[in-house]
């Protein structure tokens, strides 16, 4: 017998939003992982996904460390609101970011996860290494 792979994945929805689906799922006897997989296989159902096209991939910049990283793209973290005040000069200055930290700088850069953990600390320590707060 075949076992189907299955990969997580992690998500984040308004307080409302947990409380009707940990509801939902209490009422159909389903763990609530349960349901939003089957809520999304439902939604995802008949979803033609668009052609590929052959595009080549942009270089990842050669960013030396996580704090010139964030130096780059100052202005769109701040406007972005999601870091508190001073976190970010602290992140510039060589501080371990959090797992939260990577992938809001990730997502707001239009970088890889993968690559911005992957960015040594300016102490040169690699920031996959350090200990990172959770």
């Amino acid at each position: 017998m075949i076992k189907a792979v299955s990969k997580k994945i992690f998500g984040v929805v308004s307080d409302g939003l947990a409380q009707r689906l940990e509801r939902r799922a209490d009422s159909e006897g389903r763990s609530l992982s349960s349901l939003v997989a089957y809520l999304l296989e439902r939604q995802m159902e008949g979803w033609a996904e668009p052609a590929q096209t052959e595009q080549t991939a942009e270089p990842l910049p050669d960013y030396k460390n996580l704090g010139q990283c964030v130096m780059h793209h100052l202005s769109k973290l701040v406007d972005s609101g999601k870091f508190p005040n001073g976190r970010l000069k602290e992140l510039m200055s060589g501080a371990a970011a959090t797992e939260i930290e990577i992938l809001r700088i990730a997502l707001i850069c239009g970088l890889t996860e993968e690559y911005v953990s992957s960015l040594p600390l300016n102490g040169g320590a690699n920031a996959k290494q350090s200990t990172r707060a959770k």
